[in-house]
């Protein structure tokens, strides 16, 4: 197999794509990103003698694609809509596995080319394997939609949504997944390579896109502000440290757990291929070269146990909170209730084996006040549901507290993970009968059947599923204990969702509101991005609150302000304050986003009870968000004697400032 491919056939081949489809050669003072014969070759060096011809034919395509979604963006096209100036593109990917090509209108060149590629590509895939590559081109379009979109009106996202958007935009799962294609793998048939697949391929991604965005090629609308441009080169630097690790021992489980490895030598093969890609794109880009950053700290990640001077003290910021705080009227009644459930199921008295110390005492349970948290963040709950609400948050953050306390420091790892399995069997039949073996799984026999009379079963499925994603992400933080390791930002974001119970919070708060939005409605781009800016500045912002008792008492690096420090080497004050901006933002991004619900409600033609039931939804989060930062100001779980948390938490208990 040839390390290259001679430019005669490149010629030849681009002249013979643009042939068949009609699509316009690109301008020849563009930068090499969309001169897409040429991308192909090199960076696929292990093809077969057809596939380069195939795979320039996508290159053009999309190259063409991000072309007319600019032009029409430029001119005005649909610029009214809240949804895409291509619709038919999007609904034919969102049913490609069982289009019929057959009915594609070939009336324009874009039509043609994928009238012309799909079979070609999907003729020897799995119905998983085109679905997913339908969705990657889907969301670069919606991607490259919205980009556009902002940049006409002179807007940016927040960095979060930056990113994400950039890895749909830079078309790099695209890349990946036509990578796994020319390797004749399809690791979608095998569930254990889903998630170690999944990491590499969003790295792979955000490289690509990082790369996009800082190179000489990108179009000077989107390029970043030069404010943006050492924050991006450190992401890129970053990122490619960690796709350069997880692709060493690409069979590891998912973002570097520590537990049993899945099977596929699939998957070796596809680390393989986009690590060849990403060294021919280097050389692809040889003009250009994002700026070296500048050496960073280390951060804290040595010498343990540490206490809080060794971190220093911070000026702890001013939080932004659009929403007014409430207090459930239950609260006294629902507190009552929930101290002797807790001490029914052994909170304050067992570990996870006999003898062994509980994570909780009766007065580290009273100090925390899990009723305030849930009656601040769920307002309008009746009481039988404040009730469930609050006893499913104790099982879960003692359940959280228990694992660390019995396993953060590296005793038993394997246990952690025998406990977690354990508890997964359970939810995978949570109607069966079972013998509670300890005061984990006697919550769970007395939630279960409670749950069962009062969630309906979509929302009881979706709910049981964002607890599990929850539980079982929790050896990654273990692990980065164990191996004093600072996350990845942007593995950070994505797992703190799931370590933090983000579905998790957001389920029951849906609940709370009567869960009255379908769930094809939920799983829109509109709706997922009103969750997940909840979702983030809840958690981001409880990283300053926990950060000195996470980081100097439980040697726990998992944290933004100590990622922001070792990153971007920040001092400490600076990194809070970073971590607090962006908090802010992705408030501003929820408050963005529901100024334009009803626009996107009526691209769905939503129904007067739909809409209904979107605005008791987002009433919904909004009393979430100010009640968590009420109780977060108020709960001594995070404040320790002489921390910032601590006078801060006593002033306001005190003086029940907001």
């Amino acid at each position: 197999m040839a390390s290259h491919f001679p430019h005669h056939r490149l010629q030849a081949l681009d002249a013979r794509q643009r042939a068949g489809t009609g699509l316009a050669a690109p301008p020849a003072d563009l930068t090499p990103p969309v001169r897409t014969a040429h991308r192909a070759a090199p960076a696929h060096r292990a093809v077969s003698a057809h596939e380069p011809d195939l795979l320039a034919g996508w290159y053009r395509w999309s190259w063409q694609v991000d072309r007319e979604i600019r032009r029409r963006t430029a001119c005005g096209v649909d610029s009214a809509q809240a949804g895409d100036p291509m619709p038919w593109l999007i609904a034919f990917t969102a049913a490609s596995a069982r289009a019929d090509i057959g009915s594609v209108d070939t009336s324009d060149p874009l039509r043609r080319g994928i009238a012309e590629l799909w079979p070609r590509t999907v003729a020897s895939r799995s119905t998983a394997w085109a679905d997913k590559f339908a969705e990657a081109l889907a969301n670069q379009a919606r991607a490259l939609v919205l980009q556009c979109r902002d940049a006409a009106a002179g807007e940016f996202p927040d960095p979060i949504e930056y990113l994400r958007r950039q890895r749909a935009a830079g078309g790099g799962e695209v890349v990946a997944h036509l990578i796994e294609h020319t390797l004749g793998i399809d690791l979608s048939a095998d569930p254990a390579c889903d998630g170690p697949a999944r990491s590499l391929t969003e790295a792979f991604a955000d490289v690509l896109g990082l790369r996009q965005a800082l190179s000489r090629g990108v179009p000077p609308p989107l390029r970043p502000s030069p404010r943006h441009v050492e924050f991006l080169t450190r992401l890129l630097d970053s990122r490619r440290q960690y796709f350069a690790r997880i692709a060493e021992t690409p069979t590891g489980t998912p973002h570097g757990t520590d537990g049993p490895e899945p099977a596929g030598a699939g998957l070796h093969r596809y680390a393989q291929g986009l690590r060849v890609f990403l060294d021919a794109d280097t050389g692809r880009r040889g003009r250009y070269a994002p700026p070296a950053p500048a050496p960073r700290p280390q951060g804290p990640t040595t010498t343990r146990p540490l206490g809080p001077a060794a971190f220093g003290a911070f000026k702890v910021p001013e939080f932004l909170m659009p929403y007014p705080e409430r207090v459930n009227p239950h609260l006294q009644a629902t507190a009552e209730h929930t101290r002797v459930w807790a001490r029914r199921m052994g909170l304050f008295t067992d570990g996870l084996a006999p003898g062994a110390p509980p994570a909780w005492s009766e007065s580290r349970y009273d100090a925390i006040d899990f009723p305030l948290f849930t009656a601040m963040t769920h307002p309008q709950a009746s009481r039988d549901e404040l009730d469930l609400i609050t006893d499913w948050y104790v099982w879960g953050f003692h359940f959280d507290d228990l694992i660390a306390k019995t396993f953060k420091h590296g005793q038993d790892p394997d246990g952690a993970h025998r406990l977690i399995d354990r508890v997964t069997t359970l939810f995978a039949a949570p109607t069966r009968d079972f013998r509670p073996r300890n005061c984990v799984e006697r919550g769970l026999a007395d939630l279960f059947p409670r749950s069962a009379r009062a969630l309906a079963q979509p929302l009881r499925d979706r709910f049981y599923q964002a607890t599990l994603d929850m539980v079982n992400s929790w050896p990654w933080e273990l692990a980065n204990v164990k191996h004093q390791r600072v996350p990845d930002p942007i593995e950070y974001l994505d797992m703190r969702r799931r370590t933090g119970g983000g579905a998790f919070f957001v389920t029951l708060a849906r609940y709370a509101g009567g869960d009255a939005v379908p769930a094809s409605l939920l799983d829109t781009e509109h709706l997922r991005g009103i969750a997940e800016a909840v979702i983030d500045s809840a958690l981001l912002r409880n990283d300053i609150f926990s950060y000195h008792q996470e980081i100097a008492y439980e040697g726990e690096l998992t944290n933004s302000v100590v990622i922001a420090q070792h990153t971007f080497g920040y001092d400490l004050q600076t990194a809070v304050d970073h971590v607090n901006e962006l908090v802010s933002q992705r408030l501003r991004t929820f408050a963005s986003l529901t100024e334009r619900l009803p626009a996107a409600l009526d691209a769905f033609d939503a129904t007067d009870a739909t809409r209904e039931g979107v605005g008791a939804y987002v009433d919904a989060l909004k009393a979430f968000m100010a009640g968590d930062l009420g109780w977060s100001l108020r709960t001594a779980r995070h404040a320790d004697a002489g921390t910032p948390m601590a006078q801060r938490a006593h002033h306001h208990r005190r003086t029940g400032a907001s």
